[in-house]
């Protein structure tokens, strides 16, 4: 890889970075405040409770979202099938196995008639 191309990937990791941690911060403070108010509801006879989920429920996002940014900066390889997935990335084969059951994974073109 030349220089210049080494340079260009790295400003563009480092945007990528930002607003990644910049929209994760803005969306956890946003869903705080406002989840709040549910969470007072359902937990109308321990408001203590309450607060404690809240907290727990922001710093679960933060791990989710800034995890899987930062996973996909790791992502630069090509994988095409969950053998290749979990030979590279096993906890990421986890993940896509739970979230998507079937054997066909990868996008595809509907088939036109």
């Amino acid at each position: 890889m030349t220089p210049e191309a080494t340079d260009h990937l790295l400003s563009v990791y480092l945007v990528y970075v930002s607003a990644s941690i910049g929209l994760t911060i803005w969306l956890a403070r946003t869903l705080f405040k406002n989840g709040e108010v549910f969470l007072e509801e359902v937990f109308a006879d321990n408001p203590r409770m309450a607060s404690a989920v809240n907290r727990l429920l922001v710093v679960g996002f933060y791990l989710l979202n800034l995890g899987y940014a930062f996973v996909t900066l790791k992502a630069g390889n090509e994988v095409n099938t969950r053998a290749e997935l979990m030979a590279y990335d096993p906890m990421l084969y986890a993940i896509v196995a739970g979230t998507m059951r079937s054997d066909d994974w990868r996008p595809t073109c509907p088939a036109t008639p």
